[in-house]
């Protein structure tokens, strides 16, 4: 949210309650996604992917991909045959290093 914020202020008049709101609009709308938290820092990802997907999320730099790499079908299937359950379309997080900051820790 922060890191949104002194990205837009050197180009636009814009104030920090003005960014959370909007955020908080376009999440409304289903156009960004939480994507969990780095430290006290709230994380969004602008999500092309309407249905169900993954997030790997890196808690170094903070950056957020989307990835559609799961089993999750599996255990859908699994879970509806044990116990009639049925998922809804949600987005899992994983946390981890992306390339570039496991990259810089070696």
């Amino acid at each position: 949210m922060r890191d949104l914020y002194e990205h837009l202020r050197p180009t636009t008049p814009v104030g920090l309650v003005t960014v959370y709101r909007t955020l908080a609009l376009l999440r409304e709308l289903g156009l960004v996604r939480d994507a969990g938290r780095r430290g006290h820092e709230a994380l969004y990802a602008a999500c092309e992917l309407r249905q169900h997907h993954h997030h790997l999320v890196c808690d170094g730099c903070g950056a957020v991909e989307e990835s559609t790499v799961c089993r999750c079908d599996e255990l859908e299937a699994e879970l509806g045959r044990r116990h009639g359950f049925q998922l809804l379309p949600s987005v899992v997080n994983h946390y981890g290093r992306c390339a570039a900051c496991a990259a810089s820790e070696t």
